[in-house]
Formats: structure tokens, C-alpha cells, sequence
């Protein structure tokens, strides 16, 4: 299964990253790894994670003060977050809950159920998101909608306003566009006389049919009386200090202003439940007032406030522009506002979208119709390690590889022009030569004013590196299982052939070799067809994690009786060097395993009559001083974080590895060309390292030609509550 979800992992120990690593690279999530609080911040902030792995017991920040600081900051307070933890006390518990931790996984963890864990999670996480993502879709939507109708009605009052004559034609349109938008019977449009002594009512908008749906005497009353501001000149100094900013005065009869005492009595006079004046400017002094009322309370929001200034201003603009007519610097104001408006609105705009192509994880080149690079988003300068600067102006094949024709750039060009759009898969080049492969979209752009001829196109990579190295060790993994089964199936069947087809001309001393051979390939295809069901069960985690206290030292000395039937044969000494008793927590079966194949490897690599010795013991990692001087006997104890740990070694008298061998030591199916003549599946040592880091140790070797190998194992020591327990 492939997911998205991006998750941080952070730990202190190299060998719990590697460990979490390697169970979830599997899954198809995209990790990142911190070694302390400070890098994990960091990254968090980067990223922004879909999950974080967090362990508790660190140097410096511990786990809790890092989830604190993370659930302190606004972009990733909603962040899940695991604390990964070998605490079990109650109250380690509630100082991580206190701390913002979603759940908590005790260490040594159940694989299986931590990644249903993660599963789990970054799943609801992710509808997490895009729940949210759908519910701002909506309000978008709906906002969009609303202001659709209030644009549209502004619209029509623009442009009838616009090309009326008249100013009672102007106010008759403000009127029924305020009636019919906030469904009442009628509205009233006042204007104020030169002198600003008294109130002239001009225009009654009135909707017979929404007034006769109307009920009730106090309605008709109000219907049919004389206008407030006509009978009421004393209020032209009250109200022109309210309205003359421009904005709509809603009063309700429940609600009591001090300032408006006078109008809130007049109210009760006439009966009326709430009153909306609309103020109606001209260069910014008061000249009428739109009047909506009505019996019942009515209360406006602030966007119905808003669409009834803006009605208003429209009205006000057509009645400055009936009074000045022909006024033509009017209409250039008037222009250059619409204008820098809609300037602002394409800027955002711009801004939008520059802001989408900057955050975006793909890298997006946007090129000219020759190719040349007109932009590119940081995604592309993360991905191919060019500069902005260094890419602008040159040709988008700046990363074109050896291994990429330059008939495929052809190709997709000429799609490109016809108006298509390309998609594929290439492997490009970065600055630094290193390859990298890419998924590629490539599609053209259209001048407004023609659709048919591109004028340039915009590419978009995205880097599948990762998935094509996984499909191509999958490849590697098949052919080398095949090719390893074919070879003893081979012999089995010729000999088998020659078995049934000279059976009576040979003696029996010849077909019981024969028969001998054929049992000994047989018995190396099933130790191969076994290591590879090994490799498949680890490679899926079906492989048990069960864990229980173990003593090392007795499952060496089961296994050294094993093969000293082996050993005698080749009149080998094998020497036992260890304690009385080391713990670990571990697999009895695994780890017998892995100490079968280190001994078996040394038996086969060491000649007749050679030593073998294996060794147990508690070794103590101090500092890297320490380290360095055990790293001659002890390969690998260098790199040991500080501590006690459970150590194996087995050391042999054998032919030895050359330097340049021992990197690829632990790798599937690798084996020493010099070593091809004895028998093996190069799966043995690869097995051994998968079991030892599932039980959080490590694996090491040295070896010199011609005087033999060392190799090491390090597991980390059982506590002794956890001993306790058992």
C-alpha cells in the first residue's frame, strides 16, 4: 500500500531511527529523521509533518519538552504526535498528556501494532484535513455565491444608474433593489434640501404583491403614513452626524442609544419595530437618506449593511453624475478607481498564485515557446541543486542526462506545440551530475487572445527516485533468486538424467556418489529456498516479534554442540570463552539463527585443522577513546552509542576477506569471488544482520587474507524489571 503521509522520526539512538526506518520505509511513507529536540523542531517546522515519532528519554530536550514547544506553535499544534517511550509509570504518562501527546507506543514495541497505530493516524489525520479543506471549500463556495447575487445586484444597479437622466429614476432603482433584496414592502427615498433645513421625499418604492401578504392593521398603518424625516426637522442635525461617514443606521425599537432618544420615541409613536436609514453622500456631505421600516424587529448584519452602502454609493455616484452630467473628470475618478480595484484584485491574484507555485512540493518550470526557463518554483531549485539565477534564461534540457535522447525532448516538443499535453517518466541530471528519476507533465500555455498557438509551456517533475531504486532492487532481488535456484536444479537434474540413463553400466560405488551429489544440491536448494522465505518474512514484517528473556551464553553452547560433529570432520578446534550467564530480551529462534550462521560461515571459511573460537561477555562503551581500543578485537564496538551491551564474537583461522569486500558483506546474494568454490546462498550473513537490528543491536566484521575474520554482534542487555516480570 503507498501512502502520502510524511512523518518525522526522532530518537537519539541511530539504531531506533534505523529500526523505525526500516519497519516504515516499506509502507510508502516518506520519512525524515531527527537525532535530538533541536534538529526535531527544525525539520517539524520544515516539513510539516503528517505524524512525529517521538522518543522520550533524549539528552538535552527531552521528548516532553519537545512535544510542548510543538503544540506551542500554530502550524504544528494540530500535528499528531507518538511518543515512543520504555517509561511505563503513571505519572511519565500523564506528563507526556499534559505535554500534547496523541498516544504513546512503550518500547520494545509490537511492530504490527505500531504501524496500525501510524496507519490509523495519518488516515484520520488526512480526512482530518480534508474535512477541513471541504469545509472551507463550502464557505468558499457560499461566500462566493452570496457575493455572486450582491455583485450581480450591484451590477444592475451600476449600470441602470449609470445611464439614467434622472435622479428620482436613480433613487426608484436603489429603492426596489434594497426592497426586494431584504424582502420588504416598500422603501422611501428622502433628500435633503439645499439649505440642509428639511427632509423631501422624492421616490416610494412599493411591492403591491409582497405587501398584500402582509396581515394586520399596524402594517397597513404603517404602510400608509407620512415619512418619518418629513414630519421631523429637528432630526437633520442628529442624523447627518450619524450618517455622514457612510454608513447604514439600523435602529431597534429593544434597543436603547442615549444619542438616538428622540428617534427611538418617535418610533414608539408610529409603531415601528426597527428602521434602517441609508445615507446617500454627495463629495461626502449628506444628501438624502434611503428609509426602510417595518412593524416587527428587524436586525441587519453587517453584510446586509454593507450591500446597502454599497447600493447607496452607487445611487450616490449616478446622482453626482446626473448633477455634474457631462462632469468628465467624474468618470475618470470613477474609471481610475475601478481600475486600481480591480489592479488590487489581479495582484492578489497574482500574489495567490505565486504563493502556490512557491509552496508547492513538485517542481514547476514555466518556459517560453523556445524552451527558454521563464520561472521556477524552490521545489525545482531542491530538486536539481541549480540556482534560480542559474536556470533563467537558459534551456529547459539543462538537465537533460546522457541516458535521456534528445528525440524524447523532440517528442515531447512537438506534442507540446499541437496543443497536447505530455506525460511520462525520464531520468534527468542535476547540477551536480548525480541522476535522478522524474515523473513529467508537460503542458502549454495559451495567450488569452489565441488558443491555438502556445506561447510557452509549464513542466512540472516530481522526483520518483525512491520507487524506481525499489522496482529495480525488486528486479535484482527475482533475478538473483533465479538464477540461484537454477544452478542446483541444474545439477539435480543432470545427474538425475544420467542416473536413470547409465543406471546399469555403472557400479555401485558410481551411483551412490551420484546419489550423494544429488542430496547435497538438494539439500543446498532448500537451504536457499529457506534463507529466501526468511528475506520474504522479514521483508514483510510477518516475521515474529515476540520477545522474551534470553541467555545468550546457553544458546552459544547449544549450538557449538550442534556442529562439533562438523567440527570433528574437519579436525577443527572450536573454543567456547564466556560468562555464566548474559540476558538479553529477544527471539530464542532468531537469535539461535544468527549465531548458526556466523559459526557455520566460520566452519566453512576455515580450513582442516584450523581454530575457531566464539566468546561472550558484558562489554562496557565508555567513550570514543575506549572505543578505539577495542575496536581491534571488537569490530564495530567504536560506533556503539555509550553503555553496557550484550556481546558475541567468533573469530576464525580462515582465508580471510580483502578490504574492499567487507562493505558489501551483509548484502543479499553477495559473495567474494575467491570464495566461489565453496558452497553457500549469500544469503546467510544478510539474514543475520535483518535479526539482529529487529532486536535494536548491531552486526560488524574484520577480517584479514590468509589469517581470518571476526565477526561481531551486539545486542542491547534485558533490564532487570523486565527479568523480574517474566
Amino acid at each position: 500500500m503507498e501512502h502520502n503521509s510524511t512523518i518525522l522520526i526522532v530518537d537519539d539512538q541511530l539504531s531506533a531511527r534505523e529500526v523505525l526506518q526500516g519497519l516504515l520505509m516499506e509502507q510508502g511513507y516518506t520519512l525524515a529523521l531527527a537525532g535530538n529536540g533541536e534538529e526535531a523542531l527544525t525539520k517539524a517546522v520544515e516539513l510539516i509533518p503528517d505524524l512525529i515519532l517521538l522518543d522520550v528519554m533524549m539528552p538535552g530536550m527531552d521528548g516532553f519538552e519537545v512535544c510542548r514547544r510543538l503544540r506551542a506553535d500554530s502550524l504544528l499544534a494540530e500535528v499528531p504526535i507518538i511518543m515512543v517511550t520504555a517509561l511505563d509509570d503513571q505519572d511519565s504518562l500523564l506528563q507526556g498528556i499534559e505535554a500534547g501527546a496523541d498516544d504513546f507506543i512503550s518500547k520494545p514495541f509490537n511492530h504490527a501494532e505500531l504501524q496500525t497505530r501510524i496507519r490509523t493516524i495519518t488516515r484520520l489525520n488526512r480526512y482530518r484535513r480534508l474535512l477541513l479543506e471541504r469545509t472551507y471549500r463550502q464557505q468558499a463556495e457560499e461566500e462566493t455565491h452570496r457575493r455572486n447575487r450582491e455583485l450581480t445586484l450591484l451590477n444592475h444597479v451600476l449600470t441602470t444608474t449609470a445611464s439614467a437622466l434622472d435622479i428620482r429614476e436613480a433613487l426608484y432603482v436603489a429603492c426596489e433593489a434594497l426592497a426586494r433584496t431584504f424582502e420588504l414592502p416598500q422603501a422611501t427615498a428622502i433628500l435633503l434640501s439645499k439649505p440642509q433645513t428639511h427632509f423631501t421625499t422624492v421616490v416610494k418604492y412599493q411591492d403591491a404583491g409582497l405587501h398584500l401578504k402582509q396581515t394586520g392593521s399596524d402594517q397597513n398603518q404603517v404602510s400608509n403614513q407620512a415619512d418619518i424625516l418629513n414630519d421631523e426637522p429637528l432630526l437633520i442635525e442628529l442624523l447627518s452626524e450619524h450618517l455622514v461617514h457612510n454608513t447604514p443606521l439600523a435602529i431597534v425599537a429593544d434597543q436603547t442609544d442615549p444619542r438616538l432618544a428622540q428617534v427611538h420615541t418617535i418610533m414608539y409613536e408610529y409603531g415601528l419595530g426597527s428602521l434602517l436609514l441609508v445615507p446617500l453622500l454627495m463629495r461626502d456631505q449628506l444628501a438624502g437618506i434611503i428609509e426602510l421600516k417595518t412593524v416587527e424587529r428587524r436586525y441587519y448584519s453587517q453584510q446586509d449593511l454593507t450591500l446597502a452602502q454599497s447600493i447607496a454609493t452607487a445611487v450616490s455616484q449616478a446622482m453626482e453624475t446626473i448633477h455634474l452630467y457631462q462632469n468628465l473628470q467624474h468618470h475618470v475618478d470613477s474609471l481610475e478607481e475601478t481600475v486600481a480595484r480591480r489592479t488590487q484584485e489581479l495582484q492578489t491574484e497574482r500574489d495567490r498564485t505565486q504563493l502556490i507555485l512557491e509552496t508547492l512540493g513538485e517542481a514547476v518550470v514555466v518556459t517560453d515557446a523556445t524552451g527558454i526557463i521563464q520561472y521556477a518554483n524552490p521545489a525545482a531549485m531542491t530538486l536539481t541543486n541549480f540556482t534560480l539565477k542559474e536556470m533563467l534564461g537558459q534551456s529547459w534540457r539543462l538537465w537533460q542526462s546522457e541516458t535521456t535522447h534528445d528525440q524524447l525532448y523532440d517528442e515531447i516538443l512537438d506534442m507540446v506545440y499541437t496543443g497536447q499535453m505530455w506525460r511520462g517518466e525520464i531520468v534527468n541530471q542535476r547540477k551536480d551530475a548525480t541522476l535522478y528519476d522524474a515523473a513529467l507533465t508537460v503542458a502549454p500555455l495559451f495567450s488569452p487572445d489565441n488558443h491555438n498557438q502556445p506561447i510557452g509551456f509549464v513542466s512540472v517533475q516530481r522526483d520518483i527516485t525512491p520507487l524506481k531504486e525499489a522496482e529495480r532492487s525488486k528486479n535484482k532481488f527475482v533475478s538473483n533468486v533465479s538464477h540461484e535456484l537454477r544452478t542446483p536444479l541444474s545439477v539435480i537434474t543432470l545427474l538425475s538424467d544420467n542416473l536413470d540413463t547409465l543406471y546399469e553400466r555403472l557400479d555401485d560405488n558410481k551411483r551412490r556418489k551420484m546419489i550423494q551429489d544429488i542430496q547435497k544440491h538438494t539439500h543446498i536448494l532448500n537451504e536457499l529456498i529457506g534463507d529466501v522465505l526468511n528475506i520474504s518474512r522479514i521483508d514483510s514484517g510477518r516475521i515474529s516479534m515476540t520477545r522474551e528473556p534470553v541467555n545468550l551464553v546457553q544458546l552459544v553452547a547449544e549450538e557449538v554442540q550442534e556442529l562439533l560433529p562438523i567440527v570433528e570432520q574437519k579436525f577443527q578446534t572450536l573454543q567456547t570463552n564466556s560468562i555464566d550467564q548474559l540476558n538479553i530480551w529477544g527471539h530464542h529462534a532468531q537469535l539461535r539463527q544468527v549465531i548458526r550462521n556466523l559459526l557455520n560461515n566460520a566452519i566453512k571459511y576455515t580450513p582442516d585443522r584450523g581454530q575457531i573460537s566464539c566468546e561472550c561477555l558484558i562489554l562496557s562503551v565508555t567513550s570514543a577513546k575506549n572505543n578505539l581500543k577495542q575496536e581491534s578485537t571488537w569490530p564495530g564496538s567504536s560506533n556503539l552509542p555509550d553503555g553496557s551491551w550484550a556481546a558475541l564474537r567468533v573469530v576464525d583461522t580462515g582465508v580471510g576477506i580483502s578490504q574492499e569486500h567487507l562493505p558489501h558483506l551483509f548484502e543479499r546474494f553477495y559473495r567474494v569471488k575467491s570464495q566461489q568454490n565453496i558452497r553457500g546462498t549469500g544469503l546467510g550473513l544478510s539474514i543475520a544482520r535483518e535479526l539482529v537490528e529487529l532486536h535494536a543491536g548491531h552486526i560488524a566484521v574484520a577480517s584479514t587474507p590468509g589469517h581470518g575474520s571476526i565477526f561481531a554482534i551486539y545486542l542491547p542487555l534485558a533490564e532487570q524489571k523486565q527479568l523480574n516480570k517474566e
